[in-house]
Protein backbone atom coordinates (compact mmCIF):
# COMPACT_ATOMS: atom_id res chain seq x y z
CA UNK A 1 0.00 0.00 0.00
CA UNK A 2 2.73 2.67 1.16
CA UNK A 3 4.31 1.72 -2.32
CA UNK A 4 1.42 2.24 -4.27
CA UNK A 5 0.79 5.87 -2.82
CA UNK A 6 4.51 6.68 -3.02
CA UNK A 7 4.61 5.84 -6.89
CA UNK A 8 1.10 7.87 -7.24
CA UNK A 9 2.54 10.44 -5.49
CA UNK A 10 5.40 10.88 -7.59
CA UNK A 11 3.21 10.75 -10.99
CA UNK A 12 1.05 13.53 -9.69
CA UNK A 13 4.13 15.74 -8.28
CA UNK A 14 5.56 16.69 -11.20
CA UNK A 15 2.44 18.29 -11.70
CA UNK A 16 2.58 20.55 -9.24
CA UNK A 17 2.75 23.91 -11.11
CA UNK A 18 -0.77 23.70 -11.99
CA UNK A 19 -2.03 24.08 -7.96
CA UNK A 20 -3.75 27.30 -7.32
CA UNK A 21 -6.44 29.75 -8.77
CA UNK A 22 -6.27 30.87 -12.34
CA UNK A 23 -8.88 33.55 -13.69
CA UNK A 24 -9.17 34.20 -17.55
CA UNK A 25 -10.96 37.08 -18.89
CA UNK A 26 -11.96 36.28 -22.37
CA UNK A 27 -12.16 38.93 -24.96
CA UNK A 28 -16.00 38.90 -25.35
CA UNK A 29 -16.73 39.11 -21.87
CA UNK A 30 -17.32 36.72 -19.24
CA UNK A 31 -14.85 34.28 -16.83
CA UNK A 32 -13.01 31.33 -16.60
CA UNK A 33 -12.14 30.09 -13.02
CA UNK A 34 -10.06 27.35 -12.70
CA UNK A 35 -9.36 26.22 -8.70
CA UNK A 36 -6.44 23.34 -8.46
CA UNK A 37 -5.67 21.89 -4.99
CA UNK A 38 -3.31 19.00 -4.43
CA UNK A 39 -1.18 16.58 -5.08
CA UNK A 40 -1.92 15.29 -2.41
CA UNK A 41 -1.89 11.37 -1.81
CA UNK A 42 -1.22 11.09 -5.91
CA UNK A 43 -4.20 13.11 -6.58
CA UNK A 44 -4.65 17.01 -7.69
CA UNK A 45 -8.60 17.88 -7.90
CA UNK A 46 -9.79 20.53 -9.99
CA UNK A 47 -13.40 23.03 -10.66
CA UNK A 48 -13.62 24.79 -13.22
CA UNK A 49 -16.59 28.10 -13.46
CA UNK A 50 -17.25 29.46 -16.49
CA UNK A 51 -19.83 32.65 -17.01
CA UNK A 52 -20.73 33.96 -20.52
CA UNK A 53 -20.67 37.17 -21.17
CA UNK A 54 -24.59 36.52 -20.85
CA UNK A 55 -24.33 35.43 -17.31
CA UNK A 56 -24.69 31.82 -17.92
CA UNK A 57 -22.78 29.49 -15.63
CA UNK A 58 -21.05 26.00 -16.54
CA UNK A 59 -18.59 24.31 -14.68
CA UNK A 60 -16.47 20.78 -14.43
CA UNK A 61 -15.14 18.72 -11.67
CA UNK A 62 -11.37 17.68 -12.91
CA UNK A 63 -8.79 15.42 -11.30
CA UNK A 64 -5.71 14.46 -12.50
CA UNK A 65 -4.57 11.10 -10.84
CA UNK A 66 -2.79 7.40 -11.30
CA UNK A 67 -4.77 4.65 -12.03
CA UNK A 68 -3.79 1.02 -10.96
CA UNK A 69 -2.54 -0.37 -14.60
CA UNK A 70 0.55 3.07 -13.73
CA UNK A 71 -0.98 5.69 -15.62
CA UNK A 72 -1.46 9.31 -14.94
CA UNK A 73 -4.23 10.69 -16.39
CA UNK A 74 -6.56 14.34 -16.35
CA UNK A 75 -10.21 12.72 -15.68
CA UNK A 76 -13.01 15.50 -16.59
CA UNK A 77 -16.87 15.15 -15.34
CA UNK A 78 -18.36 18.30 -17.31
CA UNK A 79 -21.87 19.58 -15.64
CA UNK A 80 -20.68 16.85 -13.16
CA UNK A 81 -21.86 14.14 -15.74
CA UNK A 82 -19.85 11.04 -16.14
CA UNK A 83 -15.80 11.39 -16.13
CA UNK A 84 -13.99 10.67 -19.08
CA UNK A 85 -10.92 9.79 -19.08
CA UNK A 86 -7.29 11.33 -20.83
CA UNK A 87 -4.16 9.63 -20.36
CA UNK A 88 -0.90 11.55 -20.40
CA UNK A 89 0.80 11.44 -23.16
CA UNK A 90 3.34 14.31 -22.35
CA UNK A 91 5.08 15.72 -19.52
CA UNK A 92 7.56 18.39 -19.68
CA UNK A 93 8.87 20.90 -16.91
CA UNK A 94 5.49 22.81 -17.07
CA UNK A 95 3.72 21.14 -20.18
CA UNK A 96 1.34 18.46 -19.51
CA UNK A 97 -0.37 17.11 -22.44
CA UNK A 98 -3.24 14.63 -22.18
CA UNK A 99 -5.35 12.40 -24.72
CA UNK A 100 -7.94 10.41 -25.58
CA UNK A 101 -8.35 9.84 -29.51
CA UNK A 102 -11.67 7.85 -28.64
CA UNK A 103 -13.56 11.00 -27.42
CA UNK A 104 -15.69 13.35 -29.74
CA UNK A 105 -14.26 15.89 -28.71
CA UNK A 106 -12.10 17.24 -27.15
CA UNK A 107 -9.51 14.78 -28.28
CA UNK A 108 -6.53 16.80 -26.71
CA UNK A 109 -6.17 18.77 -23.49
CA UNK A 110 -3.04 20.33 -23.06
CA UNK A 111 -1.36 22.57 -19.88
CA UNK A 112 1.33 24.89 -19.99
CA UNK A 113 2.95 27.17 -17.18
CA UNK A 114 4.95 30.13 -18.20
CA UNK A 115 5.71 31.97 -14.57
CA UNK A 116 2.11 33.30 -13.06
CA UNK A 117 0.39 32.16 -16.42
CA UNK A 118 -1.20 29.54 -17.34
CA UNK A 119 -2.03 28.35 -20.71
CA UNK A 120 -4.80 25.79 -21.54
CA UNK A 121 -6.53 24.61 -24.67
CA UNK A 122 -8.61 21.59 -26.01
CA UNK A 123 -8.48 20.60 -29.82
CA UNK A 124 -9.43 17.77 -32.13
CA UNK A 125 -6.13 15.75 -31.39
CA UNK A 126 -4.86 17.24 -35.09
CA UNK A 127 -4.74 20.60 -34.13
CA UNK A 128 -7.61 21.89 -35.42
CA UNK A 129 -10.81 23.01 -33.81
CA UNK A 130 -8.92 24.84 -30.66
CA UNK A 131 -10.57 26.49 -27.75
CA UNK A 132 -7.66 28.16 -25.58
CA UNK A 133 -7.45 30.02 -22.18
CA UNK A 134 -4.86 31.94 -21.00
CA UNK A 135 -5.34 32.32 -17.00
CA UNK A 136 -3.31 34.40 -14.82
CA UNK A 137 -3.36 33.74 -11.46
CA UNK A 138 -6.14 34.95 -9.39
CA UNK A 139 -6.43 36.93 -6.34
CA UNK A 140 -8.78 36.52 -3.87
CA UNK A 141 -12.06 38.86 -4.73
CA UNK A 142 -10.66 39.40 -8.17
CA UNK A 143 -12.92 38.89 -11.11
CA UNK A 144 -13.16 40.14 -14.59
CA UNK A 145 -13.57 43.64 -15.45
Amino acid sequence: MIEVLAAAATATAELTWLEGDWLACPKGGGSVEERWAGPSGGLLVGVNLTTDAKGRASFEYMRVERAKDGTTAFVASPGGGAAVRFPLTRSESATAVFENAANDYPRRITYRRDGQTLHASIDDGAGGDVMAWRFERKAPGRGCP
